[in-house]
């Protein structure tokens, strides 16, 4: 069985050689962005003001690759969530959008995910506070 939400996001970062290995090339080479982040806890690093626009984009691309990777199952969910906190980190952040998608339909993703089982109080208030910056990007 695949790791709960929870386990994940308390997990510290780490760049094992064989996940370096199985990102696209491109990634590979951004990887020193998150060496600085290794051992720390995932939720701590998506909800850490100081974390680079950069680090957060490498975690979203490196997140939707596994995500395609488990195109199903509990490890596609738990990738897809981390994916979605990487946006709404360099939105509430950095005040910028690392995604296509459109503000409104981010606002409803984020809100939902807001209210996942499991989430800490910070990355829930993370998902909340960039749902509300991109409902206030829709007016």
């Amino acid at each position: 069985m695949g790791q709960t939400v929870e386990v994940r996001l308390s997990s510290p970062l780490a760049l094992e050689p064989e996940t370096v290995d199985s990102v696209p090339a491109v990634l590979s080479r951004l990887c020193p962005e998150l060496q600085p982040l290794v051992g720390r806890p995932l939720a701590e690093v998506l909800t850490d003001s100081s974390t680079s626009q950069k680090a957060l984009v490498t975690i979203k691309e490196y997140s939707k690759a596994l995500a395609r990777t488990w195109q199903e199952g509990h490890e596609h969910t738990v990738a897809m969530l981390i994916y979605y906190a990487a946006i709404a980190a360099a939105l509430s952040h950095h005040g910028c959008k690392i995604t296509t998608r459109a503000p409104d339909e981010l606002h409803r993703t984020l809100g939902v995910l807001g209210g996942t089982p499991g989430l800490t109080e910070s990355v829930a208030h993370l998902f909340s506070g960039a749902a509300s910056l991109c409902r206030a990007e829709e007016e």
